[in-house]
């Protein structure tokens, strides 16, 4: 394989991953697979295929477009739409492939229920409430009223009702207050005959740590991919990604040579040094300039000064004397008995591991099973 930079993902992996979370699941409880912007960083068409092969119940995604995708990739599996929708061109065409749309104002209602009335059928949609996030949701107070307008469309069909935690990592008090807001607002439209096929609250750290809130569905992302959102999480993932490049280019600088951008590295010996074909324009933190390592044959190299736009510098000290042009680099993943991980390559980055992981999109990806 002759790429410069590439990402490789272990199907095999993600299957492990699944099963983890199924046998943790509760009973009759569905199971939606978030593969929203491009699955994580790992393939969006790729991961939704092999997810509805395994049996998952829902795909989520964050718009139209990605929709769009995962039908032309034949994919049947129910999708929901996780974001607001403000254009309405093109919805008969998704109405038509049973997709459903997040509901929280009237605007997207009007349209959906003139379309479904336009082609016969009935617009499925999950109603959103914010019970403590402050994003996107009715405000409690104005769930009951925007139902019951709902209702008197007659194209329009609640599905779903849904809402979504803040802090289900760390803050138990507040991740409670949110359940006890869901629940008591379900209970609310109980009494008054309203219900809805599908309930569901918990993300992935929510299905793990709060098990009473599992409801009839949980939304599951960064766990599939067999990363935790935080370190407290206790769950035996295996990490399906590996970001990989190459050793371009292999030099021998004197004691006090500068390297790399604005002189914020100086050699304090002789220093055997390797130019990597990656840098920012990859989707590799700048923040790790000076502060990351690199894996080469099993060993870890240190990033000496500042990252570039298509390049990076490490001493290859440790593995001097067994290393090539050519030669693969392991920027995120294992080799042998030493692993780098998008969890403690975040912490060193100063963020999260999503932003790592959506960050490495736009890369080529080869799959292995």
């Amino acid at each position: 394989m002759n790429k410069r930079v590439w990402i490789e993902v272990d199907l095999k992996n993600l299957e492990y991953n699944l099963k983890v979370i199924k046998n943790k699941l509760k009973g009759g409880c569905r199971l939606l697979g978030v593969v929203k912007q491009n699955a994580y960083g790992h393939g969006l068409k790729v991961i939704g295929k092999y997810l509805e092969k395994e049996g998952v119940d829902f795909l989520g995604v964050n718009s139209q477009e990605e929709a769009f995708q995962l039908l032309q990739a034949k994919v049947k599996t129910p999708i929901l739409v996780l974001s607001n929708t403000v254009f309405f061109k093109d919805l008969g065409y998704f109405l038509k492939k049973r997709v459903r749309f997040t509901l929280t104002e009237t605007g997207l209602l009007k349209a959906l229920d003139k379309l479904a009335k336009k082609n016969n059928l009935k617009a499925l949609v999950h109603v959103k409430v914010d019970t403590g996030m402050g994003r996107l949701g009715l405000r409690q107070d104005q769930v009951l009223s925007f139902i019951k307008k709902v209702f008197s469309y007659k194209n329009v069909e609640i599905e779903g009702l849904y809402s979504h935690f803040s802090s289900a990592e760390e803050d138990v008090s507040y991740t409670n207050y949110q359940i006890r807001n869901f629940l008591t607002l379900k209970e609310e439209l109980k009494k008054k005959g309203i219900s809805f096929k599908i309930n569901h609250l918990c993300n992935s750290s929510g299905f793990l740590n709060f098990r009473k809130a599992h409801l009839d569905m949980v939304r599951i992302g960064l766990f599939l991919y067999g990363i935790k959102p935080h370190p407290c999480l206790r769950i035996n993932l295996k990490p399906i990604l590996s970001f990989k490049a190459r050793l371009i280019y292999i030099k021998e600088l004197d004691k006090d040579s500068f390297i790399s951008y604005a002189n914020t590295f100086q050699t304090k010996r002789k220093t055997l040094i390797g130019v990597i074909s990656c840098g920012y324009a990859y989707g590799y933190p700048f923040s790790l300039s000076n502060r990351g390592e690199v894996l080469i044959r099993g060993k870890h190299c240190k990033i000496l000064g500042r990252i570039c736009m298509d390049h990076m510098i490490v001493d290859l000290t440790p593995v001097k004397n067994l290393v090539s042009l050519g030669e693969e680099v392991i920027l995120i993943g294992k080799e042998k008995t030493q692993e780098i991980t998008v969890e403690e390559l975040s912490q060193k980055a100063g963020t999260i591991p999503y932003q790592i992981i959506t960050n490495l999109s736009s890369l080529q990806r080869v799959y292995k099973k």
